[in-house]
């Protein structure tokens, strides 16, 4: 498991100030610019056939309804780009959340809203060699795994960078949401054998385990 963020730091600031709330065990952007690049080699690696999986806690400052239609991202992989399936982000819009592709998202239906000034644990995980399928991609909010559809026009990707941001490096993330406890694994979580690079056997932590960790 790779834990990019809870009270401590791992990786490279870019942009402007970056808040940490100690009381909230948690950081918030202050610029869409703004974001944390970890690209050690030791923890970050390259994505293919095996998948990705991911958890954080996140809690809206402002009412749900007032981010961007277009979205804000919390975290993302890879290299995320607007229109090519390169890399994905993780993003609340105005009346959901989403991870988006570039080419397309996949997303709650129905849409989820999310309250202000309440904490929601997020877990994901989907093979990006594999999404248009969206059998393989499963997105659990407080341990609740959500029913998902897809919206735009999906393409599989040929692997991720090994790059992990919390926000994202095109000007898109997400400001006014307290962003914590960010973790991502290099398998989807039904993985039981991994790449001969990934130090560990088994399948990593699921979401209710994460939700209570």
């Amino acid at each position: 498991m790779y834990k990019h963020w809870r009270l401590d730091s791992k990786g490279t600031k870019s942009g402007n100030i970056i808040t940490h709330y100690e009381s909230q065990g948690t950081i918030t952007f202050t610029s869409a610019n703004d974001y944390i690049l970890n690209n050690d080699s030791n923890v970050v690696k390259e994505i293919y056939v095996n998948g990705i999986s991911g958890s954080l806690w996140i809690k809206l400052i402002n009412d749900h309804s007032t981010y961007n239609s277009s979205g804000v991202t919390l975290v993302s992989y890879g290299i995320p780009h607007a229109t090519n399936h390169t890399g994905f982000r993780l993003q609340v819009t105005n009346d959901n959340i989403c991870l988006n592709f570039g080419t397309g998202k996949i997303q709650p239906s129905p849409a989820y809203s999310f309250k202000k000034d309440k904490w929601y644990h997020v877990y994901y995980a989907f093979k990006p060699l594999e999404i248009t399928t969206l059998s393989n991609t499963d997105l659990w909010i407080n341990g609740v795994n959500v029913t998902l559809t897809s919206d735009g026009t999906l393409s599989n990707a040929s692997g991720y960078d090994p790059n992990h941001y919390i926000g994202s490096p095109l000007g898109d993330s997400a400001t006014n949401v307290y962003i914590g406890m960010v973790a991502h694994f290099d398998s989807h979580i039904n993985t039981q054998f991994h790449l001969y690079y990934v130090n560990y056997v088994g399948q990593f932590p699921n979401a209710s385990e994460m939700y209570n960790w």
